[in-house]
């Protein structure tokens, strides 16, 4: 039965027990009951009896199924990976800059950099504003817990920015930010 399931060819089953006959093609089963209907079976060029559309279809549709859907989970796979993996882009970008933790009693006192340069390099899909919003929102947070009235220079570094994952800064412009604090009072 397998061979006859898996094969175009036709397959003459003879039972020892019974006696009988049997002409397998695809999934029909033909019983031949004499000597001369085996004889016109095997001087007849091509199958005696044709397939039905419905067995046919059925055999296209759900032969080889698990083969069928490791295809298809392959592709899947495939697909998802370059469309995530959209190539490693460069992108140069004005971020604001953002201060925090400023020491209770001290004030900005001068005008420090408003926004910085940054080049950033990784994968073009996760630097999408579109596909990851992190990227529209991306600031330069600079933490000022810690200093103490006067002048300081902050170098700007990788750790400052909050990027996705996959995107790094390759370079800042301004490396680094002037800030001078005072105290509140003062002028």
């Amino acid at each position: 039965m397998g061979l006859a399931e898996r094969c175009d060819a036709q397959v003459l089953v003879v039972s020892e027990e019974r006696g009988k006959v049997v002409l397998m093609e695809g999934r029909l089963i033909s019983p031949v009951p004499d000597a001369m209907a085996l004889q016109s079976v095997f001087s007849s060029p091509g199958p005696s009896q044709r397939i039905p559309l419905r067995s046919k279809l059925s055999g296209l549709l759900f032969e080889n199924l698990r083969y069928r859907f490791a295809a298809v989970g392959l592709a899947s796979v495939i697909w998802a990976l370059s469309f995530v993996s959209g190539g490693m882009i460069v992108k140069n970008v004005v971020v604001p800059t953002e201060f925090a933790n400023l020491p209770s009693g001290l004030v900005i006192a001068n005008q420090p950099a408003a926004s910085v340069k940054v080049q950033l390099r990784g994968n073009a899909w996760m630097m999408n504003p579109v596909m990851n919003p992190a990227m529209s929102g991306l600031t330069v947070r600079m933490d000022l817990s810690g200093l103490e009235q006067g002048p300081h220079m902050i170098r700007l570094t990788e750790t400052d920015l909050k990027l996705p994952p996959g995107v790094r800064a390759e370079h800042i412009t301004p490396e680094t930010v002037s800030v001078r604090l005072a105290r509140r009072d003062a002028p």
